[in-house]
């Protein structure tokens, strides 16, 4: 027997809206003190809105050249990655850069801070993945070799490994050793558990969602949901992932170990979702939307009954 909702999944309402860009939001990331919302956009432009007020926080950060696919938040610095194939680091306060790090030969998909915040993981269309220190804006080793264009690279929590999605998912030791390559179709996203055990991966075109064991690469479940799933995120609490799913204009969130498709909630807009990011928390949920603005949601909760397994395939 496993957990089960007892009525149709949620429609939750936005808290608050956050709009007034001039083009397309492409990437999303809370503060950690979940006071403010960083976001990139096809302008090249990152922004900063309170998240109480919504309004913009100081001028707009324009170092980029070209649209900015992806952004990072610690304490006190923030980190960007842009289709001018640079990754720029700057100083939360007062958003002066820190670093460029130049090297990458296409778009930079995805990066990330390390858990300890002191180095900067960097994914690219040009098939590398870079790790940078932070104080000296160097490479901490040679660029990793990956087996196809880099879409999504992220540390585990435990800050031990490094996962990496393009033709399959490839995962690598702190010092960019590959220790283990699950053969699939090709991934567009990927996030760890927080323990670590496990990573969950979604397919570009078999729309298959899959849970790996991180250390032996076997699938634990599957999902198959009805639309193509863009970008995947798990809850701090581990219990929920959350995806965008590209074809129907929404995003939706499931229980991590139950053995169903069905969502929880569903987040609705107008138009494409291009991002979404759950804050410290857990709390809240944002979700950076084509309309040219982004939304900021409570995370969703639920009631359960125990009711049969379901099949997920």
């Amino acid at each position: 027997m496993a957990p089960q909702r007892k009525d149709s999944y949620r429609a939750p309402q936005a808290l608050q809206i956050f709009n007034g860009y001039e083009s397309e939001v492409e990437c999303v990331a809370f503060s950690p003190d979940e006071k403010r919302l960083f976001s990139g956009s096809v302008d090249g432009a990152l922004r900063q809105c309170d998240l109480e007020t919504g309004e913009q926080i100081g001028e707009e950060w324009k170092k980029h050249t070209d649209g900015v696919c992806a952004v990072d938040v610690s304490k006190t610095m923030v980190v960007s990655g842009s289709r001018d194939h640079k990754v720029i680091l700057w100083n939360k306060e007062p958003g002066e850069v820190k670093h460029i790090f130049e090297g990458h030969q296409g778009t930079v998909q995805s990066v990330q801070f390390s858990p300890k915040c002191h180095q900067v993981v960097s994914g690219s269309f040009d098939t590398t993945v870079r790790l940078w220190h932070v104080d000296t804006g160097k490479l901490a080793f040679k660029p990793i070799q990956c087996n196809g264009a880099v879409h999504c690279v992220r540390f585990a929590p435990t800050g031990d490994r490094i996962a990496s999605a393009a033709t399959g998912v490839q995962i690598w030791d702190a010092q960019g050793n590959n220790i283990l390559s699950i053969e699939s179709s090709p991934v567009h996203s990927l996030a760890w558990t927080p323990e670590s055990d496990q990573i969950i991966g979604c397919g570009r075109w078999d729309k298959l969602t899959t849970v790996w064991n991180s250390r032996t690469g076997g699938p634990v479940r599957i999902w198959k949901p009805e639309h193509f799933v863009s970008r995947i995120i798990v809850s701090p609490d581990g219990a929920r992932w959350t995806s965008c799913d590209s074809d129907d204009n929404t995003a939706y969130s499931y229980l991590v170990d139950i053995n169903t498709t069905e969502p929880i909630a569903a987040f609705k807009h107008d138009k494409l979702v291009t991002d979404v990011a759950y804050s410290s928390s857990g709390r809240f949920l944002a979700t950076a939307c084509a309309d040219k603005n982004i939304y900021l949601w409570h995370g969703p909760q639920v009631s359960y009954v125990l009711v049969p397994n379901k099949v997920l395939t």
